[in-house]
């Protein structure tokens, strides 16, 4: 059997291929299982009977799925006369042609090379350093290795985010996590603040990345300052309800209301509510039916049912 890294393998396209001797698995184990908790999709061969026509098209298709491949090498590798990490290597590049990180986890002497078996690997070796070398075997050194390749592709900051938008969408919130903080790192347009948004609410409801309401509340706070009306409508929650900060009505009302004017169905319903029902504010229903007017103007679910039942 095929070795377990103390997770599942993902069943999602796009998740991150690993390949790697099977008699070093032990090593590998911890680097591959902190690379899953850090939020990336891992696909490895756990579960699969090694060999036969059955194996060699399941890998074939996990690899022509991948966003990329991460394949460690090891001095194991080169001690057999034939090393599958070596086939699923020419499977990456004459086939998928896929992107490779390689971990480079041993230093390799190059005597090795002058063995009857090493010189099979010679030219292989040599190709291996054209590819993404990842010096810093560690979950971290892989991870920014990805980062770095990924801004390599020179996209501005509106395609980083609109790249992650599109993984969000697929359900690939790890990959959109990515995306979203790439487009962070490349600070200078509207762009950065609808990530900002994004990666909030990943945070918020936890899509890709640990809930965290206090790193959530942080970016939130960050967008709505560069005048992100929907990070404005979420921070308004916040202070009504004392998520992270003291519960702050008159504040939740002051966002909901910036909010409202930006055409935010949510903020306007929760600004209505307010009205209605004098939380942070004086009581007006007068007000409460014109916000709920404008909630249901932009098809907020329950607008109607409140409309109807402050005009009774």
């Amino acid at each position: 059997m095929a070795s377990n890294f103390g997770f599942a393998p993902s069943k999602k396209k796009g998740a991150y291929f690993i390949s790697y001797n099977t008699e070093d698995a032990e090593r590998i184990a911890p680097i591959v299982f902190d690379l899953h908790k850090s939020g990336l999709d891992i696909w490895y061969d756990g579960g699969l009977k090694h060999g036969g026509n059955k194996w060699d098209n399941q890998i074939a298709g996990k690899m022509m799925d991948c966003t990329a491949v991460i394949m460690f090498i090891t001095e194991g590798i080169f001690k057999k006369p034939e090393s599958y990490v070596k086939t699923e290597y020419e499977m990456a590049v004459d086939i998928y042609d896929k992107r490779i990180f390689v971990v480079m986890m041993d230093t390799i002497d190059r005597k090795v090379f002058r063995t009857e078996i090493g010189l099979n690997y010679a030219p292989w070796y040599t190709q291996l350093k054209q590819h993404h070398l990842v010096i810093d075997a560690t979950a971290k050194g892989i991870r920014k290795a990805i980062f770095e390749d990924l801004r390599d592709e020179d996209m501005s900051p509106a395609d980083l985010c609109e790249k992650g938008v599109e993984y969000f969408k697929k359900g690939k919130y790890d990959l959109a996590v990515t995306y979203y903080k790439l487009a962070i790192k490349n600070d200078n347009e509207f762009s950065y603040t609808k990530a900002q948004f994004c990666l909030a609410m990943c945070y918020y409801k936890g899509n890709g990345v640990d809930k965290n309401d206090q790193e959530a509340y942080r970016l939130f706070k960050q967008a709505a300052d560069n005048g992100n009306v929907n990070a404005m409508s979420y921070l308004g929650l916040f202070f009504l309800n004392g998520l992270v900060v003291k519960a702050n009505p008159k504040k939740a009302v002051e966002y909901f209301k910036k909010a409202a004017e930006g055409h935010i169905k949510w903020a306007q319903f929760n600004l209505a509510k307010c009205y209605e029902n004098g939380v942070g504010t004086d009581k007006d229903i007068n007000l409460a039916i014109k916000y709920y007017q404008m909630a249901d103007e932009h098809n907020h679910p329950q607008a109607k049912a409140a409309l109807a039942r402050l005009k009774k």
